[in-house]
């Protein structure tokens, strides 16, 4: 329910957002603008303010926006016919209309960029643990057809595009500056021995399976309700130690020993509280975050994250990223 309402809310704002696009294009242009409404439905409360009525509907998702003279085939019961007013819509230019419709959808593509600037520039970028860390491969993914990563546990990463001695933060800049099917160039070494490797993406293909889990220690941040880890008693802050006596130093390892479990039951040895115990647990089939089904317990590691404040034009920059990326 709580869910609902939540994804309720946020089309309700998108969609006022995109109505306040129309509206005050509409009025730069001077089309008079009859209502202004939040929600829709029967007027409960509201003011009059110039020629618009501001409103708050019964129904408080979402919003509408009404034109003077507006097409006829728009035309409500409480509407007035257009009359060829210079201030209704139909009054205007092709061109002037046209930008008034392209307002909204615009306005919804500003407007999470202008906010994510706010907030980069006062609060700071997610910044993980392990971001400015040297890249070091600690444990790879099982292989997937097609997605094998050219790379071995120990592999400690000299550049990649060009970037010398690259840490986690600019290997994953660096991968989504690649498209897919354009290579992604690796120069790596291995107790002393270099080695240059060559790969071309493709679609789907995650840094994740090129470079292995990054170095985050074993420590559990969540427990999932209901889950096998849950039935065998862990807890959030629990480090495992290790599985079936084969000592875990890194979260990746511990992912891999699970997912190649096939379902069958793990010892673990864990800490808690300065005190080694033992749990049994059996991994049952679930969905990764990739999409890729596997075997899990139902726990999430901690990631502590900090938050980096950046420049205005940076988090201009960085916001124009995270929306494209979304889109």
């Amino acid at each position: 329910m709580n869910l609902l309402l939540g994804v309720a809310l946020v089309l309700g704002l998108m969609i006022m957002i995109h109505e306040w696009g129309h509206f005050i294009v509409a009025r730069f242009l001077g089309v008079r603008v009859d209502v202004f409404s939040i929600g829709f439905g029967p007027r409960l409360f509201g003011w009059k303010r110039g020629a618009t009525d501001y409103r708050v509907s019964a129904l408080p998702f979402g919003g509408y926006v009404r034109m003077a003279g507006q097409d006829l085939s728009e035309v409500d019961s409480n509407d007035v016919a257009p009359t060829g007013a210079p201030d209704e819509l139909m009054s205007k230019p092709r061109w002037q209309r046209a930008l008034i419709s392209f307002a909204g959808p615009a306005v919804n593509l500003i407007f999470p960029i202008l906010l994510l600037t706010a907030l980069f520039v006062a609060v700071g970028l997610p910044y993980s643990s392990f971001y400015d860390l040297p890249v070091q491969v600690v444990a790879l993914p099982a292989d997937k057809v097609g997605q094998a990563s050219p790379l071995q546990v120990g592999d400690k990463l000299l550049s990649i595009n060009g970037i010398r001695n690259p840490t986690w933060e600019q290997a994953q800049k660096a991968f989504k500056q690649t498209a897919p099917g354009e290579p992604l160039k690796l120069e790596v070494d291995n107790a002393g021995t270099k080695r240059n490797v060559e790969l071309t993406l493709t679609t789907g293909m995650t840094l994740e399976r090129i470079l292995g889990y990054p170095p985050l220690p074993p420590i559990l941040d969540e427990v999932a309700p209901g889950t096998p880890a849950e039935r065998s008693g862990l807890k959030e802050g629990d480090a495992i130690r290790a599985v079936d006596g084969q000592s875990i130093e890194y979260w990746g390892q511990f992912r891999e020993r699970v997912s190649g479990s096939n379902g069958k039951a793990v010892k673990l040895d864990v800490q808690r509280k300065g005190q080694l115990i033992h749990a049994d647990v059996s991994p049952q089939q679930g969905i990764a975050e990739s999409g890729e089904t596997t075997y899990q317990v139902g726990v999430a590691v901690l990631d502590p994250t900090s938050y980096r404040r950046v420049s205005f034009s940076d988090g201009v920059r960085d916001a124009f990223v995270m929306t494209g990326e979304r889109i």
